[in-house]
């Protein structure tokens, strides 16, 4: 048996299922990043859009200086290499996509048609 030109091994080795969610989750958060970002510009156009923009360059900032305030990160990344490749790609996209499901969910609910 000859080895996938485009395999990954540890995704090759894996049940299809498996191999349908490791491809097909990341693709579904990423859909609802751009979902979200278009509800916002419905809602509140282009200033609601810049405004996003700088507020979530403002958190991770925030977040990043943090993190270097705390020395904390050696801690983050034992924590990202102890995590599966499975949980990488499949469940914390996951939960990423339902968050911005929900919240544009309840955004586009008061969009203007």
């Amino acid at each position: 048996m000859t080895a996938p030109v485009f395999g990954v091994p540890w995704v090759a080795d894996r049940s299809g299922p498996v191999q349908i969610l490791v491809c097909a989750v990341p693709f579904v958060a990423l859909g609802f990043i751009g979902t979200y970002c278009g509800v916002v510009f419905k809602r509140w156009g282009p200033s609601g859009v810049f405004t996003l923009v700088i507020a979530t360059a403002l958190v991770v900032a925030g977040l990043v200086a943090l993190a270097t305030w705390l020395d904390a990160w050696s801690a983050i990344g034992h924590w990202l290499v102890h995590q599966s490749a499975l949980s990488l790609l499949v469940g914390w996209p996951s939960l990423l996509a339902v968050a911005l499901a929900g919240v544009g969910y309840l955004a586009i609910r008061r969009a203007t048609p």
